[in-house]
Protein backbone atom coordinates (compact mmCIF):
# COMPACT_ATOMS: atom_id res chain seq x y z
CA UNK A 1 0.00 0.00 0.00
CA UNK A 2 1.30 3.32 -1.05
CA UNK A 3 1.54 6.37 1.23
CA UNK A 4 -1.09 8.31 -0.71
CA UNK A 5 -3.94 5.55 -0.44
CA UNK A 6 -5.86 5.62 2.99
CA UNK A 7 -6.79 2.58 5.25
CA UNK A 8 -10.81 2.62 5.25
CA UNK A 9 -12.26 3.48 8.63
CA UNK A 10 -14.18 0.45 10.12
CA UNK A 11 -14.39 1.81 13.69
CA UNK A 12 -16.07 4.81 15.31
CA UNK A 13 -15.80 6.66 18.76
CA UNK A 14 -19.12 7.17 20.67
CA UNK A 15 -19.40 11.09 19.50
CA UNK A 16 -18.56 9.73 15.57
CA UNK A 17 -21.23 6.51 16.24
CA UNK A 18 -23.95 9.19 17.30
CA UNK A 19 -23.17 11.70 14.71
CA UNK A 20 -23.17 8.40 12.02
CA UNK A 21 -27.04 7.45 14.08
CA UNK A 22 -28.42 11.15 14.04
CA UNK A 23 -28.39 10.87 18.10
CA UNK A 24 -26.50 12.63 20.52
CA UNK A 25 -23.73 11.56 22.31
CA UNK A 26 -24.89 11.74 25.43
CA UNK A 27 -27.83 8.70 24.27
CA UNK A 28 -25.37 6.52 23.26
CA UNK A 29 -23.24 6.43 26.19
CA UNK A 30 -26.25 5.64 28.18
CA UNK A 31 -27.08 2.84 25.98
CA UNK A 32 -23.91 0.91 26.95
CA UNK A 33 -24.95 0.88 30.19
CA UNK A 34 -29.18 0.45 29.61
CA UNK A 35 -28.13 -2.15 26.47
CA UNK A 36 -31.29 0.17 25.12
CA UNK A 37 -31.09 2.48 22.47
CA UNK A 38 -34.46 4.40 20.78
CA UNK A 39 -36.48 1.70 22.33
CA UNK A 40 -34.84 -1.00 21.07
CA UNK A 41 -31.28 -3.26 22.29
CA UNK A 42 -27.99 -1.29 21.46
CA UNK A 43 -25.94 -1.86 19.25
CA UNK A 44 -22.39 -4.17 20.38
CA UNK A 45 -19.56 -1.97 20.78
CA UNK A 46 -15.90 -2.89 21.62
CA UNK A 47 -13.41 -1.79 24.48
CA UNK A 48 -9.53 -1.49 23.72
CA UNK A 49 -8.68 0.07 27.12
CA UNK A 50 -10.77 2.98 27.97
CA UNK A 51 -11.53 3.54 24.50
CA UNK A 52 -15.10 2.81 23.23
CA UNK A 53 -15.53 1.78 19.13
CA UNK A 54 -18.47 0.79 17.17
CA UNK A 55 -17.89 -0.87 13.80
CA UNK A 56 -19.52 0.54 11.38
CA UNK A 57 -21.23 -2.14 9.42
CA UNK A 58 -22.60 -3.46 13.43
CA UNK A 59 -23.73 -0.11 13.54
CA UNK A 60 -25.53 -0.67 9.94
CA UNK A 61 -27.27 -3.75 10.55
CA UNK A 62 -28.47 -1.65 14.45
CA UNK A 63 -30.18 0.70 11.50
CA UNK A 64 -31.29 -2.34 9.21
CA UNK A 65 -32.62 -4.50 12.31
CA UNK A 66 -34.77 -1.45 13.21
CA UNK A 67 -36.54 -0.35 10.31
CA UNK A 68 -40.31 -0.02 9.78
CA UNK A 69 -41.10 -0.99 6.72
CA UNK A 70 -44.16 0.59 5.17
CA UNK A 71 -46.74 3.09 7.01
CA UNK A 72 -50.25 2.78 8.66
CA UNK A 73 -53.05 3.53 6.84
Amino acid sequence: MSSAETVPKRYLSTGEAAAYLGLSPNSVNQSRWSKRLCGNTAPPHITLGRRVMYRIEDLDAWVESNAVEGGAQ
